[in-house]
């Protein structure tokens, strides 16, 4: 009954780290780049949700990772804001945003989930 929230992030390796592929380390700092993030709610599909990406940089050799994350409405609503209001410079010269929270007396955004993640050889497609 009640709608869901999702945040998609694919990320790929980063050429300057290790080329060896070492999942438990994936995430270590500074080994991987995030190529993309997809906001969406139950309404935005049925049952499933199926789509092909291209990624410029990412080669048939290469390894990707996607995490799914179940996140509330109010952080959502907060990425879909953040997305829109475009890169840091229109962020730093256009009127200002008002942004949601849900910290009282912050400035901030807190929000911990653990996401879904599954690790993708491109060999493999």
């Amino acid at each position: 009954g009640e709608e869901n929230f999702y945040m998609i992030n694919v990320y790929s390796k980063n050429s300057g780290a290790n080329s060896d592929f070492d999942a438990v380390n994936y995430f270590s700092n500074g080994n991987n780049n995030l190529e993309e993030t997809i906001l969406l709610s139950d309404l935005e599909f049925d049952q499933s949700y199926d789509v092909k990406h291209t990624f410029d940089g990412i080669a048939h050799d290469d390894s990707v990772v996607v995490t799914l994350s179940n996140i509330s409405e109010s952080y959502y609503k907060y990425l879909v804001l953040r997305s829109e209001s475009g890169s840091l410079f229109n962020q730093l010269n256009l009127e200002p945003l008002s942004y949601p929270t849900n910290v009282e007396n912050g400035y901030g955004f807190f929000n911990a989930h653990s996401p879904d993640i599954r690790f993708y050889d491109m060999s493999d497609f």
